[in-house]
């Protein structure tokens, strides 16, 4: 027992050595770490869990303190009955914003520019494309009621997310647990999902965030789950399958935005698609001529963040100024950038107005 209790405390002071000897030398894991907490509703998609704070760490950004409202919001404390316009924004991670503190998200900045004149509400999660954020309208954002719904749509992911087999390339671990809208042997878009399964965020993430030699345990933990997930997907898909499931991620994609589109006009509210420009400037331009001809067909407005931010080799520069390094998401002034672009969005098409 004695031998038992001294190997104890022999293996308690090597960790407690290592977390000191990691914390004086300031070696953080490469990658993010977040104690950020979600769960996965088989039928609408993840979500963050209501009423949390948490903290992002990454080698070129930390937020001590992301909180999260009662309704799972990356948001204020906002109630179901609105005081004015409501406008929400419906998006995946450059939406959630986990880069910057509370007051420079997008949603945050646009609301205060409109000093008043409408409440912004925050719908963004990560991992999520165009479809599950038609599910997360329907259980999620239809109650809030809201008077302009924006989709914001980010070119580098948001058509893959759609399509299974090219969302396990991708982000294998969210692959298998998310809803999927997909297409009949008609090929028209199914209007039930195919389900995903439950689970949520082990909370022992916040007790392993607590220690620098815990984020690297979970680091390389996750890394071999990854790793492991890619290796039972990776496959020699030729350049014509690739072309194939790239184009059927399209035909969903193009269905559930008109699908979406008719749902918030039945509710009484106007609809509108803002592109997100993705890393690579000739795919971005593909999306955003896929983008402008479906959007003809709803018809509703695409707010073209690419023109705005810079999507050519001579704007590069200009581009990388307004996102971290380390991650490629917005900067605070990325997402102050895209607040004056929707702002001036919203006051060319008049929509700061309720409809009589």
């Amino acid at each position: 027992m004695r031998l038992v209790a001294l190997n104890a405390l022999v293996l308690l002071g090597l960790l407690v050595i290592a977390e000191v000897t990691l914390r004086a030398i300031g070696w953080q894991p490469a990658s993010r770490f977040s104690t950020m907490q979600y769960e996965i509703d088989p039928m609408a998609g993840p979500w963050h869990v209501p009423s949390q704070t948490a903290f992002v760490h990454a080698p070129c950004f930390e937020v001590d303190a992301v909180h999260v409202n009662r309704y799972g919001m990356r948001d204020r404390e906002r109630t179901l009955a609105a005081a004015g316009l409501r406008i929400a924004l419906v998006g995946d991670s450059f939406t959630e914003a986990l880069q910057v503190p509370d007051d420079k998200t997008v949603s945050h900045r646009l609301e205060a520019l409109l000093a008043g004149r409408a409440e912004v509400l925050n719908f963004g999660v990560s991992s999520t494309g165009t479809a599950v954020q038609l599910l997360n309208y329907r259980k999620r954002v239809r109650p809030f009621r809201p008077d302009v719904v924006l989709v914001m749509f980010f070119a580098g992911n948001d058509v893959e997310d759609n399509l299974p087999s090219l969302k396990r390339k991708s982000d294998p671990i969210m692959a298998d647990v998310s809803p999927y809208l997909l297409l009949d042997a008609d090929g028209v878009l199914n209007d039930t999902p195919a389900p995903g399964r439950f689970t949520r965020t082990s909370p022992l993430v916040r007790i392993v965030g607590m220690t620098v030699l815990g984020r690297w345990v979970y680091q390389a933990y996750q890394s071999m789950r990854v790793g492991a997930a890619l290796t039972a997907v990776s496959g020699t898909a030729d350049d014509s399958s690739q072309a194939a499931d790239r184009e059927a991620a399209w035909n969903i994609t193009e269905q559930v935005l008109l699908r979406f589109h008719r749902d918030v006009t039945e509710d009484g509210a106007r609809f509108g698609v803002v592109l997100i420009p993705g890393p690579d400037a000739a795919e971005t331009q593909q999306v955003v001529e896929r983008l402008t001809a479906v959007s003809r067909r709803g018809p509703f407005p695409v707010v073209d963040l690419a023109a705005v931010f810079g999507n050519t080799p001579e704007s590069a520069a200009d581009k990388d100024a307004l996102s971290f390094p380390c991650d490629a998401h917005w900067n605070s002034r990325g997402h102050e950038k895209a607040a004056v672009a929707l702002l001036a969005f919203l006051e060319h098409e008049q929509w700061l107005e309720r409809r009589q």
